[in-house]
């Protein structure tokens, strides 16, 4: 068995296929008036310290509704949409629905140069001890109707990221994220020891989670070029699980690719009948359908030797 390096980059070849919200907005005003919008709240939630993060980081692992992974460079946790029995997150991060889109995000660090997170002067930034905060929405491009807004706040070790688009002055997940998210994150700090103990906050996981049973996954198309893979397992320890396509003949398929779109921290737990969700969406070439392989491989931190944790026969749909 060939065992596959690790796949330290982040990004594929194919993420320049992906398309979702710029928050760079326009290069001039409006000539109208703009729309501001302002919330009031306690933020200091997101104060919590460097161990404190790391156990946030831990829980939101093991928490199917976060995708812990790395974007722009940075880790972060992307937050994920329940759809029927199953939470999904497209690779951006930004859940686009016809009348409106969001991305909620935890950031274990800054933004990179060249993020428009960390450059564009249409996201309002403050610190996690503002009590106030006002962002100024933008159009959301082209002749859509939805107007934006963006809003960073910074804690000493962690940070909040909201996005939100509506063609109404609702920001019905901006404000529920600023009411909820600090006093969420601020409760997996207060349980430091019960995160290293046992991974997670049982009371501050979905019911059902962590599913107990045996490893599972399965393959999706939710979308012309793209796949999605969606499973469980329990790898053991912290580290990066990823994704290795074989094709009938049992030959990698689009290895580089696969292996950076699919890297995650998934959780973990010293009980091996409990099972952690992860999720992958993302762009891949257009094709028919194969019979194949999937395998989940693993590579614990910081220097671990890649091990497969499982491999699953698999129809890779037509994409």
């Amino acid at each position: 068995m060939t065992v596959p390096a690790e796949p330290y980059q982040t990004r594929s070849v194919y993420d320049e296929h992906l398309v979702f919200p710029s928050v760079a907005g326009p290069s001039a005003p409006n000539a109208e008036t703009p729309t501001v919008y302002s919330w009031e709240g306690d933020l200091t939630g997101l104060s919590v310290d460097e161990e404190g993060a790391r156990s946030v980081a831990r829980h939101l692992a093991a928490d199917p509704r976060w995708r812990l992974g790395v974007w722009d460079g940075v880790l972060v946790a992307f937050e994920r949409r329940k759809e029927e029995d199953l939470w999904t997150v497209p690779r951006h991060g930004f859940h686009m629905l016809p009348e409106r889109s969001w991305r909620g995000v935890v950031r274990f660090g800054d933004w990179t140069g060249s993020s428009e997170w960390a450059s564009s002067s249409w996201v309002t930034r403050v610190g996690h001890l503002s009590t106030t905060l006002s962002a100024t929405a933008f159009p959301w491009g082209g002749d859509s109707p939805l107007m934006a807004t963006a809003i960073s706040i910074d804690g000493p070790a962690l940070a909040l990221d909201l996005y939100e688009a509506t063609p109404v002055r609702a920001r019905a997940h901006t404000h529920t994220s600023l009411q909820e998210l600090p006093f969420f994150l601020q409760t997996l700090e207060f349980e430091i020891r019960r995160i290293r103990r046992q991974g997670y906050v049982q009371s501050q996981m979905p019911s059902g989670q962590p599913a107990k049973g045996f490893p599972d996954l399965a393959v999706t198309t939710p979308a012309p070029g793209t796949l999605e893979v969606i499973g469980r397992v329990n790898p053991g320890g912290k580290g990066w699980t990823w994704i290795r396509i074989l094709d009938t003949d049992l030959q990698p398929w689009e290895t580089d690719a696969v292996a950076a779109a699919t890297r995650e921290v998934v959780g973990w737990s010293p009980n091996p009948k409990e099972q952690f969700y992860f999720q992958s969406q993302f762009p891949v070439p257009s094709g028919p359908r194969f019979s194949g392989t999937v395998e989940l491989w693993f590579a614990e931190d910081p220097t671990g030797r890649p091990q497969r944790l499982g491999a699953f026969p698999a129809d890779i749909p037509e994409r």
